[in-house]
């Protein structure tokens, strides 16, 4: 807290006491737990610091912390956002629009789906198969197929994010081996692709 000091013709006077102003720290952002976490987002962490007022907000690599709780004026909790991949900086920003950045203290990593049970199912006489597979978490789906393992065809992409996958392949030449393998990704964009499996039409 200071004095407001005013001076007139070379005259100074202070104000009241009532009157003074007082200088506000900015908040210092000093560390995060964990220090990392899913490019997915939905992570809870805890900012440690000083200085953090109610009402101030967090981002993380510009993106926005969510369900943020300030604690107490050293720490805050909340959800993190989804982000690509590497470490990013931790920005605390308090009402009075004073900030106080954390450079490079949160790692995000990357998490690509998990393929698994793949499945196949072939139609007599109707040329075509419906392939199934799952994933650990929601994940895109789509197929890549043909006689050979270079495949050279795809089937249109199913841009939903499930954890149980269904294509049907259709227009197929019947009496025919067929390779193939699957893709997912998952909501930012990080692939998974299987191994080779492959079916013969009926």
């Amino acid at each position: 807290m200071a004095d407001v000091i005013v001076t007139v013709s070379g005259q100074s006077s202070a104000a009241n006491p009532g009157d003074r102003f007082t200088y506000v720290a900015p908040p210092a952002a000093s560390s995060v737990t964990p220090t990392s976490g899913s490019t997915l987002g939905g992570a809870s962490v805890t900012l440690t610091g000083t200085s953090f007022q109610s009402g101030a907000t967090v981002t993380f690599g510009g993106n926005t912390l969510t369900s943020v709780t300030v604690v107490n004026a050293t720490t805050i909790t909340g959800t993190t956002p989804s982000h690509a991949a590497g470490a990013v900086d931790v920005v605390v920003t308090n009402p009075d629009a004073q900030s106080g950045t954390c450079t490079g203290c949160y790692s995000y990593v990357a998490t690509a789906p998990t393929i698994s049970n793949v499945q196949v199912s072939v139609a007599p006489n109707k040329r075509s198969a419906t392939i199934t597979w799952s994933t650990d978490i929601p994940a895109d789906s789509q197929v890549e197929y043909g006689t050979t393992t270079a495949y050279g065809a795809f089937s249109p992409l199913d841009g939903t994010l499930v954890t149980s996958h269904s294509v049907t392949l259709t227009g197929l030449t019947r009496f025919t081996t067929y390779h193939y393998r699957v893709y997912s990704r998952n909501s930012v964009g990080e692939l998974t692709i299987s191994g080779d499996f492959s079916f013969t039409t009926r």
